[in-house]
């Protein structure tokens, strides 16, 4: 019986040039495409960027935005953000900002343990509906899911 080996995903440009070289193959092996080069250097610099902007956030508003322990964030919060003025940067920015602080794992489970949503000064603003609590719980075992 013949065996295959499939990939789920294909090999960069770096493992096929190792495998190569190990095998004692030689060749000009092409680089990696600029285009895919250039996607990923965006994407670490978005992502440098969004860490730089929550704390930022941890640091102007420390009662209600705290990565390790994150508090469930009121509704329509980036208006508030934006009314007092602090946040230079362009709304859509802020926007993607909270998205990300909002995704994150940490943040749902504390829609879970939590009953209510915090404004910028840390106060209790609003209960948590039963509904949220459910978006969240399926939020995790996506996660969970995708991990295995």
């Amino acid at each position: 019986m013949k065996s295959t080996l499939s990939l789920k995903k294909p090999l960069s440009f770096e493992k096929q040039a190792k495998i190569h070289q190990m095998m004692g193959i030689k060749g000009d092996i092409k680089k990696q495409p600029s285009e895919n080069q250039n996607f990923l250097e965006r994407t670490i610099k978005k992502k440098k960027r969004e860490f730089i902007s929550v704390k930022w956030l941890e640091k102007t508003y420390p009662k209600c935005f705290n990565r390790k322990n994150p508090k469930p964030l009121k509704k329509g919060i980036m208006q508030d953000i934006l009314k007092e003025g602090k946040w230079i940067e362009a709304k859509t920015s802020l926007r993607e900002i909270v998205s990300f602080y909002v995704g994150s794992p940490l943040y749902h489970h504390a829609i879970l343990r939590e009953s209510f949503r915090y404004g910028l000064g840390g106060e209790k603003v609003e209960k948590i509906r039963e509904s949220e609590k459910e978006f969240s719980r399926k939020r995790l075992e996506k996660v969970r899911t995708v991990k295995k």
